[in-house]
């Protein structure tokens, strides 16, 4: 999902009318209720779940990227050192 797609979808959610005045005042400031919708139909252990597997995806792009970072350092001190 790209940027240009977020913001269109969130820029299409139309706020009901009978929202309260929190809710409208966080679709005026450009929250995405939509999704907001989304995980409120959700059970709470969905909820649950549904972080693990974001946490866990986070995680491991995180370990990926501290790789990376590993292998460029180790490079440019083999480089430096020759």
């Amino acid at each position: 999902m790209n940027k240009e797609s977020i913001t269109s979808d969130a820029s299409a959610y139309v706020c009901p009318r009978d929202a309260g005045p929190a809710w409208r005042a966080a679709c005026d400031a450009g929250y995405d209720m939509a999704t907001v919708e989304e995980n409120l139909r959700l059970t709470p252990q969905e909820r649950v779940e549904k972080h693990q597997r974001l946490l866990d995806a986070f995680l491991e792009r995180e370990g990926f990227l501290n790789k990376l970072r590993w292998g460029q350092q180790f490079i440019q001190s083999y480089v430096h050192t020759r």
